[in-house]
């Protein structure tokens, strides 16, 4: 009887684990997703910026 409880928290346990680092790997993704975005349109602006000032 204690041996089965044990095991049917363990596995509930384990299943809670996955979930959550499921959840936290969608959130955290998108978040670099878009942090990653911002900086490559900043860098893209600036380049833009910097070549149409030097050409003149």
């Amino acid at each position: 009887m204690r041996r089965a409880l044990l095991k049917k928290f363990a596995l509930v346990l384990l299943a809670a684990l996955f979930l959550n680092s499921l959840i936290f790997y969608g959130a955290s993704s998108r978040s670099i997703l878009n942090s990653t975005r911002e900086d490559m349109l900043y860098i893209l602006e600036s380049a833009d910026s910097f070549w149409s000032t030097a050409a003149i």
